[in-house]
């Protein structure tokens, strides 16, 4: 299969594999992946949707920033928002929109740049939102950095998987033995930038920022977020309106539940 490209606001080619049959779900991964993360479930759902499973840029089948300095977060936004536009364009109907970790934030942050009109759904799971609780030891980001920088790219994937996602030893060495693992070594570089960008990022969820109105009159949506030590209470009156914070689990994989309230155009 082929991948299709889509030129981004800046004009790096972002990559993305279309397969199954129904509405159409682009799938945006989180650090670390390719479209490939999505292998094992996309049996579970190319008979329901057409899938639309991107390359996020810097790996696989895109192209990424030029230039030592070029990478920013809002970048990746906007290769998100390109790829829906041209989703929808191909498909002739709305997508629905499923980011996962830092893609989710990716997701999260188009959702609120794309017209009204253009999207249907988000569904964001474990996305790294920064609520006030210290997500990356400290430390650890310069020493990701150090390790790109003298060319240690697998101790500092090995570094990210241990330290901030907290992967078992027995479960890295398995990630290890995997055709995959090779893949997420080459794109290692893409992690250290990655952390520092969403460690400085702050989710438009506490401004006063445009979101949309989802052509559904309302929907719902479950988030998890497993990277947090403890669960903090969003106050409604910081948040936009289509988002409000439903219950709160004071456990390290807490469950939230978010319930986007949209009207119709």
């Amino acid at each position: 299969m082929q991948p299709r490209t889509v030129a981004s606001a800046d004009g790096t080619p972002i990559a993305f594999w279309r397969s199954g049959a129904g509405r159409p779900l682009v799938l945006v991964h989180g650090t670390t992946a390719d479209h490939t993360r999505w292998a094992t479930v996309l049996p579970l759902l190319e008979p329901h949707f057409t899938v639309y499973a991107v390359d996020r840029r810097g790996r696989g089948g895109s192209g990424d920033s030029s230039g030592a300095d070029a990478y920013a977060i809002e970048r990746e936004f906007e290769d998100v928002v390109a790829t829906v536009r041209a989703v929808r364009e191909d498909a002739r109907e709305n997508p629905i929109l499923l980011g996962h970790s830092y893609g989710g934030i990716c997701s999260l942050e188009a959702a609120s740049r794309i017209p009204d009109d253009i999207i249907d759904g988000l569904i964001l799971y474990e996305p790294p939102i920064q609520v006030g609780i210290e997500i990356y030891p400290p430390g650890v980001i310069d020493r990701l950095d150090a390790l790109i920088a003298a060319g240690e790219r697998e101790e500092a994937l090995m570094t990210f998987m241990r330290e901030i996602v907290h992967v078992p030893a027995e479960q890295i060495e398995l990630s290890r033995s995997l055709p995959s693992w090779e893949g997420r070594v080459a794109a290692a570089p893409t992690v250290a930038r990655e952390v520092r960008a969403d460690d400085e990022h702050r989710c438009f969820c506490s401004t006063a920022a445009t979101v949309p109105r989802f052509s559904s009159a309302r929907r719902s949506i479950s988030t998890r977020r497993s990277r947090t030590r403890r669960c903090t209470r969003w106050r409604a009156s910081s948040m936009p309106r289509w988002i409000r914070h439903r219950s709160c689990s004071p456990t390290r994989s807490s469950a939230s539940r978010v319930e986007l309230d949209a009207t119709a155009r």
